[in-house]
């Protein structure tokens, strides 16, 4: 299926199934491939329907995505990977980290035990040398914190902004790893998806 320009009706014309198909179907099927059911433009989506998990004690990379460096050309334009898992039934620690161009932007490790899990992390181009990054990750459960160890116990969501100036005429790699200090499979990534976004203000 490829792009048509829009017909030109004149009055009177009969309207055959396969005009209408081809000047409004197929091209509203173009059009509609990098918006999603929101509204939101995007380009060269990713998704990783399988499962990756840690392996024993080696930090592994959960989900990763990663674009052109010509992406990033104009201020504002942006990408972003978001991925979604569950933890073991356990109390051991496990640890996440979110990495863009190989700089670590965040490490969280937590103890909670059988909680799903769900995060995303987006890098913005500010400009021409500079962008900010926006994490999430939140793991379920009920409301308990240790504010002195930064280990969650219970429940915890967590957003964090960063910046840094990564040479963006090179490739953009956006990845979440996981790592636990006992065993594998400790933490599992059920799925991911990646995608190029609209501009950001």
């Amino acid at each position: 299926m490829a792009w048509s320009a829009p017909r030109t009706w004149i009055p009177g014309e009969t309207v055959t199934a396969s005009l209408m198909n081809a000047h409004i179907r197929d091209d509203f099927n173009i059009v509609k491939t990098s918006i999603d059911d929101g509204g939101l433009l995007k380009v060269d989506q990713y998704n990783r329907g399988s499962a990756v998990q840690n392996g024993t004690t080696v930090e592994t990379d959960l989900a990763t995505y990663t674009i052109p460096g010509s992406h990033l050309s104009v201020n504002g334009y942006s990408f972003t990977l978001e991925t979604w898992g569950h933890l073991a039934a356990n109390g051991n620690t496990k640890t996440f980290r979110w990495y863009h161009a190989g700089v670590l932007l965040h490490s969280f490790a937590t103890t909670v035990s059988g909680a799903s899990w769900n995060a995303w992390a987006r890098v913005t181009r500010r400009g021409a040398s500079s962008v900010v990054e926006v994490t999430y990750l939140q793991i379920g459960g009920a409301a308990t914190y240790n504010t002195s160890t930064a280990v969650a116990t219970s429940f915890q969501q967590l957003i964090t902004w960063d910046s840094h100036t990564p040479v963006l005429s090179s490739p953009q790699i956006l990845k979440l790893t996981g790592q636990s200090g006992t065993a594998t499979g400790d933490l599992v990534s059920d799925a991911a998806r990646g995608y190029r976004g609209a501009v950001y203000a």
